[in-house]
């Protein structure tokens, strides 16, 4: 069962670490591209930073530490050291309990061995 919970707890970390979050590319949604092409810009929201119009219903967010605009932004996750966005968020999930769930197992393990230990030692 151990081995079991570690395997898919290596598998979503390593699908966490490689799948890409939402990056909204800077050639698609380019300052120039879209007000060339649309003349109301009150649907879009414009990132000074990155110098692009990405339209709202994205929900872009800039991150500062990646230096670049998330769809659906949740948080930057200094582990993996990327953002969590829309494309990992549930992933991120689900590592995220795999390993709070395998570090308590291990802690109950461990005190359960210990009081054997301590009963073997005393009685």
């Amino acid at each position: 069962m151990n081995r079991f919970l570690l395997f898919f707890l290596i598998i979503f970390f390593l699908i966490d670490i490689f799948l890409n979050p939402g990056i909204i590319e800077k050639e698609k949604f380019s300052e120039k591209r879209i007000k060339d092409e649309y003349k109301d810009l009150s649907r879009f929201k414009n990132c000074k930073n990155c110098n692009i119009y990405v339209p709202k219903y994205l929900k872009p967010n800039h991150c500062e530490f990646c230096g670049i605009c998330i769809e659906n932004k949740n948080h930057h996750d200094f582990i993996i050291g990327k953002c969590v966005g829309k494309n990992t968020c549930l992933i991120h999930f689900l590592c995220v309990i795999l390993f709070i769930f395998n570090l308590f197992r291990t802690c109950f393990l461990l005190l359960f061995i210990l009081i054997d230990m301590f009963y073997f030692l005393f009685y």
